[in-house]
């Protein structure tokens, strides 16, 4: 209905999406006011998944659930940095840098939430089923979907990076292709494993995907 709502209260150590609207805490003993571009797009970005492949939040559908709203946090702050901070304007500069953490502006004690670079510093797994992985048939965490998030992260981190990496504004809209067309909501990193490859199939960048789906142990080596 083009209307979007956010609430926000006291002493509250958390920010989610209800599926309705978006609720930002004032932060407790965790965290500052959990407002940060980033968690903002973050949550955002849920209703985005509601709205499209409504991926189921237990297992790896949750875990990929998580893992998109983590992609377009960041995908975001990156935009953000190089509107503002890459202008010729600098009164309306943005303090701090873009990067591959999420919650790194807010939080009180750990450096970060969740780390896109290196997910095994965020106690999160970068490889499939590897280091770290959480079994998806445990209650916790609706079968480790904040945990094993960690796996489609660094995919994009590894598009985005090394050689030939894709620019941020391309894969982001691959990855929405891949929510909004490929995915549905029982849909496995096996999915979007394929899907993955089938939107790239026809660009320069196909065999820099496969090699990124190969190291995150989504693809087997052998032929």
């Amino acid at each position: 209905n083009n209307v979007v709502i956010s609430l926000g209260n006291n002493d509250f150590d958390n920010a989610f999406w209800n599926g309705y609207y978006m609720m930002y805490g004032n932060g407790d003993k965790q965290f500052y006011p959990l407002v940060s571009a980033d968690v903002v797009a973050h949550e955002l970005t849920h209703g985005l998944i509601s709205n499209t492949a409504d991926l189921e939040y237990e297992g790896e559908s949750g875990a990929l659930n998580e893992a998109f709203a983590d992609i377009f946090g960041v995908a975001y702050e990156f935009w953000l940095y190089e509107k503002y901070n890459k202008n010729k304007n600098l009164e309306d500069d943005i303090m701090g840098d873009s990067d591959w953490f999420i919650g790194e502006d807010l939080a009180k004690i750990d450096k970060f939430l969740r780390n896109m670079l290196n997910p095994l510093e965020a106690n999160q797994p970068k490889e499939y089923k590897g280091e770290k992985w959480f079994p998806t048939d445990k209650t916790f965490d609706n079968g480790g979907v904040h945990i094993n998030s960690g796996v489609p992260n660094y995919l994009f981190y590894l598009i985005c990076t090394g050689e030939n990496p894709v620019d941020k504004n391309i894969a982001i809209k691959k990855f929405y292709e891949c929510l909004s067309i490929h995915l549905n909501k029982k849909s496995q990193f096996k999915d979007l494993k394929d899907s993955l490859i089938k939107i790239f199939s026809d660009t320069t960048y196909v065999n820099k995907i496969k090699e990124c789906l190969i190291q995150v142990k989504l693809v087997d080596t052998q032929p």
